[in-house]
């Protein structure tokens, strides 16, 4: 299943996913990322961000939030599981300037900072601010749509509307 633009006629449940970043909507063609880019990961939306502060999307659960990466993976209280990656192409930092606000285990609230990071930093190691949001089990959806605002805000901007 890919993103599409469109609410299906029928479902469920909306659930909506808020800016995680402050950023920019992309293609996500246009970033060094094909194993998103190939669906492995599920739906992707790709972005370019601005700002500091990783936010959780939605009240959830960290699944993890590893020690060497740029990453987070969560489950939200509805069972959507998300993996938001902001360097997809960075694994050779280690996590090197990256600070996690939370461990895996945790609970936390939508708009709680999870980490934080210096992107004039990662932007002197000459890396793109690139990142990707990817709704791990989005077959399981009626529909994953994302917002049709090319610019976000976080913690206020809806992102990603998933139908069940």
């Amino acid at each position: 299943m890919n993103f599409t633009s469109e609410k299906p006629a029928s479902f469920n449940r909306e659930i909506i996913l808020r800016a995680p970043l402050n950023g920019t909507r992309t293609e996500l063609a246009s970033i060094n990322a094909p194993l998103y880019a190939a669906g492995m990961w599920g739906p992707s939306l790709a972005f370019t961000y601005a700002g500091h502060t990783l936010y959780a999307p939605a009240d959830c659960l960290i699944e993890s939030i590893p020690e060497t990466g740029y990453a987070v993976t969560i489950k939200t209280r509805h069972g959507l599981r998300l993996h938001i990656n902001l360097l997809p192409a960075g694994h050779a930092l280690m996590g090197e300037r990256c600070m996690r606000l939370v461990k895996a285990g945790e609970k936390v609230q939508a708009g709680q900072p999870l980490m934080s990071f210096q992107p004039q930093w990662l932007k002197q190691q000459g890396l793109p601010l690139n990142g990707v949001c990817c709704v791990m089990n989005g077959e399981k959806c009626k529909a994953v749509v994302h917002s049709h605002n090319r610019q976000f805000m976080a913690p206020e901007d809806p992102l990603i509307y998933v139908y069940i």
